[in-house]
C-alpha cells in the first residue's frame, strides 16, 4: 500500500519507511507500557476481556450464560475487578469455539498470543500482495503495514478486526492457488456474518464452486460442532441479541461515534431506525451490484480484491472502527495494481488513500467534532477509485 503514495512530495519513499519506523517504534513503547502494567498492577480493561471470559464460562459448559450480561460480567469482574464495563456478548456460539482455546490460556498469555499472531499474519500477507507484483517494496510495505492505525487500534482494544481481515484477505489471495484453504477461511468467517456475506457471493458470481463448495461445508461443520457442545439455548440467546443490538443504539448513541457504516451515519444525522434501516439496504444492493459488476468485467485481480473489501464494508450495517483493519489489504491491493500497471496516481487518489489508512483511528474522532460519520464516504470514495481504474485503459489486464 506504501508504494502508492511515494509521488507525493511529503511521502517520497524515504520519507514513508522514516514515518512508518517512527510509528512502529511509538506502538512498541506503548505496548510495552501495557505489558508492564498488566505484570506488575492489574490486566488492561479491554474487549479481548470479554471474549475470554465468555470462553470461561463456556469452557465451564455455560455457554449460554455468555449471553446473560449479568452472569457474563461476574465472571468478568470476578476476573477484572468491579470496573469491567457490564456488555453485552454479540458473536454467535461459533466464536466460541474460537475462543475457547485462547481461554484455556491466562488472560495476558492469551491477549499476547492473539495479538501477536493476528500482526504477524497481517504483516507477512501485505508483503505477500505487494511481493506478486514487485518485491523491491516488500519491507517498506510490511512497515506500513505495522504502522497501520488499524493494527494499533485493534491491539489497543484486543479486537477482532485484523482476524476477520486475514480470512478474507488470505482466503482471497489463495482462492485459485488452493480453493479448498480459501472456502476453509471463508467459512470460519461466519464467526461474524456482518462479514461473512461477500465471499461466498464472488465464489457464485466466479463459478469457483470447490472453494463455496468448501466455504457452506466449513460453515455448516462450525455450527453443527457448537451443539453438542453448548446446545441449541446459546443459538436461541444470540438470535435474541440480534435485534437487541438495535435498541443498544437507541439507548447508547454515543456508539454511533465508533461506527464505519452508512447505517450510523443516518442515525447519529438523526434519522429513525426504520429509515436509516431503509437507506442502508439501499446502499447494500448498490454495492452487491458494483460487486458483481467488478467480477464479471474484464481487470486486474487486485482491483477485484480491493474492490471487494470495500462493497464488503459498505454492504453491512454493522461495523466497527475495528473493522477497517480491511482497509490495509484494500490499499495494499491498490498499490499493487499501480505497481503491476505502471501508471500514476492523480493528487486527489493519494489523498484518498492516505485518508483510507487513517481513518481507522481518526473516524471516531471526527464524527464526535462534526457529527458525521465520514468512514463509509471514504469507503466509497475508495470503490469509486477501483471503478475508475476497471474502466480506463490498463497496459495488463487480466
Amino acid at each position: 500500500s506504501c508504494c502508492t503514495l511515494a509521488p507525493m512530495s511529503l511521502l517520497t519513499t524515504k520519507r514513508v519507511r522514516l514515518y512508518a519506523t517512527a510509528l512502529i517504534f511509538l506502538y512498541v513503547v506503548l505496548a510495552g507500557r501495557f505489558t508492564y502494567e498488566s505484570i506488575f498492577d492489574k490486566p488492561r480493561v479491554c474487549d479481548f476481556g470479554q471474549y475470554w471470559a465468555a470462553g470461561l464460562l463456556a469452557l465451564d459448559g455455560k455457554a449460554v450464560d455468555a449471553y446473560d450480561r449479568d452472569k457474563l460480567h461476574e465472571v468478568e469482574r470476578r476476573e477484572f475487578g468491579d470496573d469491567f464495563p457490564n456488555l453485552h456478548f454479540n458473536y454467535p456460539p461459533t466464536y466460541l469455539l474460537l475462543q475457547i482455546p485462547l481461554s484455556l490460556l491466562p488472560y495476558l498469555a492469551a491477549l499476547m498470543l492473539f495479538i501477536g499472531l493476528n500482526v504477524y499474519c497481517f504483516w507477512r500477507l501485505i508483503r505477500a500482495i505487494i511481493a506478486q507484483v514487485n518485491s523491491e517494496y516488500c519491507d517498506l510495505a510490511g512497515r506500513v503495514a505495522l504502522a497501520f492505525p488499524g493494527v494499533i487500534l485493534n491491539m489497543s482494544y484486543g479486537q477482532n478486526g485484523i482476524f476477520s481481515a486475514l480470512l478474507l484477505g488470505t482466503g482471497l489471495f489463495v482462492v485459485d492457488s488452493s480453493p479448498l484453504l480459501a472456502g476453509f477461511l471463508f467459512g470460519l468467517l461466519s464467526y461474524k456474518p456482518n462479514l461473512a456475506v461477500v465471499a461466498p457471493l464472488v465464489l457464485l458470481i466466479t463459478n469457483r464452486w470447490r472453494a463455496f463448495g468448501a466455504t457452506v461445508i466449513t460453515g455448516a461443520v462450525f455450527m453443527l460442532l457448537t451443539l453438542p457442545l453448548f446446545g441449541v439455548a446459546p443459538w436461541y440467546a444470540f438470535a435474541g441479541r440480534v435485534s437487541a443490538v438495535f435498541e443498544f443504539v437507541e439507548k447508547h448513541p454515543e456508539i454511533l461515534y465508533r461506527y464505519s457504516t452508512y447505517f450510523g451515519t443516518f442515525k447519529l444525522a438523526g434519522l429513525p431506525t426504520v429509515a436509516a434501516s431503509a437507506l442502508q439496504t439501499i446502499i447494500s444492493l448498490a454495492s452487491l451490484g458494483v460487486l458483481v459488476w467488478l467480477w464479471r468485467k474484464e481487470s486486474s485481480y487486485e482491483l477485484r480484491c480491493a474492490g471487494t473489501i470495500c462493497c464488503c464494508l459498505l454492504m453491512t450495517p454493522y461495523a466497527i472502527e475495528y473493522d477497517l483493519a480491511m482497509l490495509g489489504l484494500a490499499i495494499a491491493w491498490y498499490g499493487a495494481h499501480t505497481l503491476r500497471d505502471g501508471s500514476e496516481i492523480p493528487t486527489l487518489e493519494r489523498a484518498v488513500l492516505v485518508l483510507a489508512w487513517a481513518i481507522p483511528f481518526f473516524g471516531r474522532h471526527i464524527a464526535r467534532v462534526s457529527q458525521v460519520v465520514t468512514a463509509p464516504f471514504v469507503v466509497t470514495a475508495l470503490l469509486l477509485m477501483v471503478m475508475r481504474r476497471v474502466c480506463a485503459p490498463s497496459q495488463s489486464q487480466s
